[in-house]
């Protein structure tokens, strides 16, 4: 849920919602103040984002939305936007009625000023989040651009036994081929063939890189995406390992590719797929897992709101009070299988969670979020949310038995490196796999970009889409595996 975001769970949303996945929008109007923004204030000692989407409107005027993850606050349209002589001010209705002034620096890339939320007031900073193009695009440095030494096709795959039909891409290296293939898995959420997210196209990145390398790669649209049919939300990881076997199977019919050459990457959730499907299958002759679980989902989403939380300053007791609530609620979802009786139960633990958020003397005056909770209940009770918490992925790296590649960055805030990647690797080891390497890699968030923070705030604000050290360890690795060619 990236945030898209990714891994972040539904219920972690409700506590500390991920920023909203998605590009910068065209256009000029009002002054260039046009575009995505990322923003943080203060409140209660806790340095708090949001993220404020400006368009003209048909008139001209501006017009947006804005997401404020503390408040569950998400795509909320805008009351007011008005930019006038570098002033900006900008409202917000109930629940939050909240409004936001403040000036636009001379270089036009930051706002700074007070946001006004009934008697009190709060300092508050706004970023631009991305440059566009003259097409309207979003400019990332790393994204492929002109003509590349390889070419790209379209392909489609009907997945055996399944109502499923994944529209992709395969990127073939400039040169004679078979090549060796990887197959490109994303993380939670919906996500197309690139991962896109804030701008970047992670996928497409890496595919260029492995492409230089020697390596071919295929990647597809998620289930119910793009190109592909199906429902995600319907389908467990379980079932997101029968479509990456499907890719595999695909790929050892197309004459480009070495069939005894054919692994897969997985990102997030997608390296818990990656491994389930290398459990299900030799013909999986590698795996590189990047900033994949290593725990049960329960214990997961527990880690990531305790780090997020206290990342952003919220006082320690607070945040004690937030994860027995996120607990309970978890022992709901597993234990009770009837999602009529566990619904209002479940509502109860939410908004138990969400008001934790607040210092005490404050709760009379948080803001009803019914509506938002009876939202995020029904996702919590799909099989994929359900599923999620109850599987321990070290079930399917016992069996694993390929070379695999496991990386993580020392900022991850949602997948901590070092807890991890630790039981990853005891896990293939105790079941025999010596062909096992293990990277923590320095100041690289859960996106796998350099980062300060690791928080979610920061993925559409940095320009780097991939860390450079992170492409090299992947396609050198992938190299050694399969004797590719070289740059």
């Amino acid at each position: 849920m990236a945030f898209s975001a990714r891994l972040v769970s539904v219920l972690v949303a409700v506590v500390v919602t991920v920023l909203s996945a998605g590009s910068a929008r065209a256009g000029e109007a009002a002054g260039g103040l046009t575009q995505q923004w990322v923003g943080r204030f203060e409140m209660n000692g806790a340095s708090l984002t949001f993220t404020v989407d400006l368009t003209p409107d048909a008139g001209g005027a501006l017009a947006g939305t804005i997401s404020i993850p503390f408040q569950n606050i998400k795509d909320m349209a805008l009351t007011e936007a008005a930019f006038e002589s570098r002033q900006v001010t900008l409202a917000v209705g109930a629940p939050t009625d909240a409004v936001f002034k403040g000036r636009l620096s001379p270089d036009g890339k930051t706002v700074t000023g007070t946001m006004t939320q009934g008697e009190n007031e709060f300092p508050f900073t706004l970023e631009r989040m991305v440059a566009l193009s003259d097409a309207g695009e979003v400019v990332r440095p790393q994204t492929p651009s002109g003509q590349a030494p390889h070419r790209t096709r379209g392909v489609t795959i009907q997945v055996e036994g399944e109502d499923v039909t994944l529209g992709g891409s395969l990127m073939i290296p400039e040169g004679e081929g078979p090549f060796p293939c990887a197959v490109l898995l994303s993380g939670s959420g919906p996500q197309d063939r690139n991962e896109a997210m804030f701008g970047h196209k992670p996928f497409l990145v890496l595919a260029d890189a492995l492409a230089r390398a020697g390596v071919a790669t295929l990647r597809c649209d998620d289930r119910g995406v793009g190109n592909s049919t199906g429902e995600l939300i319907q389908s467990t990881d379980a079932d997101l390992a029968v479509d990456a076997l499907a890719m595999v199977k695909f790929l050892e019919s197309q004459t480009e590719i070495d069939s005894g050459r054919i692994g897969i990457i997985g990102h997030d959730e997608g390296g818990i797929v990656g491994a389930i499907a290398a459990s299900r299958s030799a013909d999986v002759s590698f795996l590189v897992l990047l900033a994949a679980p290593g725990m049960p989902g329960h214990e997961l989403v527990t880690a990531q709101s305790e780090r997020i939380l206290g990342a952003i300053g919220m006082p320690a007791a607070q945040i004690q009070e937030a994860v027995i609530a996120t607990q309970a609620a978890h022992r709901i979802v597993m234990n009770k299988a009837d999602d009529a009786d566990v619904e209002w139960e479940l509502r109860a633990r939410i908004a138990e969670a969400y008001l934790a958020m607040y210092p005490p003397d404050q709760r009379a005056m948080v803001p009803d979020v019914g509506d938002q909770v009876a939202a995020q209940v029904k996702q919590l009770l799909t099989p994929w949310f359900r599923h999620f918490l109850a599987y321990n992925p070290t079930q399917a790296y016992l069996d694993v038995h390929c070379p695999t590649l496991a990386v993580c960055g020392s900022l991850d805030l949602q997948v901590d490196a070092a807890e991890n990647l630790a039981l990853i690797e005891q896990a293939l080891k105790s079941a025999g796999n010596e062909r096992v390497t293990v990277r923590q890699l320095d100041r690289v968030n859960h996106m796998l970009q350099p980062a300060n923070t690791g928080l979610p705030a920061e993925y559409g604000v940095i320009e780097t889409t991939i860390d450079p050290r992170v492409l090299d360890l992947v396609t050198v690795w992938v190299g050694e595996q399969t004797g590719a060619g070289g740059r």
